[in-house]
């Protein structure tokens, strides 16, 4: 009988020295997964983008966070190290030389990039895009590692893949969206584990960072979706971009004569859009209070502005007004009603001509 007690025990501290051993192994390989903070945009919005620095300056100075992911091409990203560390803004001209009618080129973004050179001075920026610019900025890169003798490293690697996205996206009629969310996830994941446990940042467009929906076409799951599959509750994300269209509140307001009846507006801010419009400088944006039933009489002309366009939240039977500013001096309005049709599961505007 105490042989068999014995052997009891025994079994029990084998079994139980087993249990030990195989749960700080994982413990240890959950403890080497960091942690993925991901913010959505709209690109080159200015609340937003304050917003975004706040955020980022909190995880530097508050959890020495130093690996900030971003929607650009691995190569610009490696350029903005570089010019992280020169004494002046050569490096960063030449990228938004490059950028120079893109969403990335707005004033905002300089001005957010800029500010990180000045408090965060250690930030790494991560490039996890597909290569946009592979002709200009892309090929210069590449050419400049060559020069240095650096054709049989990683750097050189990475560079000429991000190039191979790049075509391999705009080669087609159309941009091929499906390939490049996949692309882009790949990208993450690959400067993402290289870190061995740091946890990151990401900034991207709000339609590449939710955890629950599909690209902005529908097609593929989106890159946040992607990265919770994998990672699971090491993923965090926010939408600032509705985060702050909840938060809007009118900043000043007039009135407009329409069929002959005074209705009063409400104004929201403007927007600089000269980087992609050239013959334009900004755009004012206005709610229009008991409008909807006056304009909603009007044909629509089939331009239609989405969620994502607006800087407050969207309503149903509810008017807008949008004041287009040119370079020459001239003035366009628009007018739009919101009928409860939605686009990419939010609400749009449909403009009405009026006659």
């Amino acid at each position: 009988m105490k042989r068999i007690i014995a052997a009891i025990l025994l079994l029990c501290i084998v079994f139980s020295g087993c249990s030990s051993n195989n749960m700080p192994e994982e413990n240890s390989d959950k403890q080497k997964t960091g942690t993925i903070y991901l913010y959505g945009e709209k690109h080159n919005d200015e609340k937003i983008m304050v917003l975004e620095l706040e955020l980022w300056q909190q995880y530097y100075n508050e959890q020495g966070m130093r690996h900030l992911f971003v929607e650009y091409s691995y190569y610009t990203a490696q350029l903005l190290n570089q010019w992280m560390q020169a004494e002046d803004d050569e490096i960063l001209e030449e990228i938004f030389k490059a950028w120079d009618g893109t969403s990335a080129g707005g004033e905002a973004n300089r001005n957010f990039l800029k500010a990180i050179k000045e408090t965060c001075p250690e930030t790494v920026f991560h490039g996890t895009d597909i290569g946009h610019q592979y002709n200009s900025i892309g090929a210069k890169y590449l050419y400049d590692l060559k020069e240095q003798g650096l054709e049989d490293t990683e750097e050189y690697m990475l560079t000429q893949e991000a190039m191979k996205q790049g075509r391999s996206y705009y080669g087609s009629d159309e941009p091929n969206h499906v390939y490049r969310e996949n692309a882009m996830v790949e990208n993450f994941i690959r400067e993402f584990e290289a870190l061995n446990g740091e946890s990151v940042m990401g900034i991207y467009g709000s339609a590449h960072t939710a955890l629950d929906s599909l690209n902005f076409t529908g097609e593929v799951d989106c890159m946040g979706k992607q990265l919770f599959a994998k990672y699971g509750d090491n993923v965090i994300s926010e939408n600032l971009y509705e985060t702050i269209l909840k938060s809007a509140e009118p900043i000043g307001e007039s009135s407009v004569i329409i069929k002959e009846k005074e209705i009063k507006a409400y104004y929201y801010g403007s927007e600089d859009i000269s980087a992609y419009f050239p013959e334009y400088q900004k755009r004012e944006f206005w709610l229009l209070e008991d409008a909807y039933y006056i304009l909603s009489e009007y044909a629509l002309n089939g331009n239609m502005l989405p969620q994502g366009d607006w800087p407050m939240l969207l309503k149903k039977d509810t008017s807008y007004m949008i004041v287009y500013f040119l370079k020459d001096g001239t003035q366009k309005t628009e007018y739009h009603i919101c009928d409860g049709t939605e686009f990419n599961k939010e609400l749009c505007t449909y403009e009405v001509t009026l006659q």
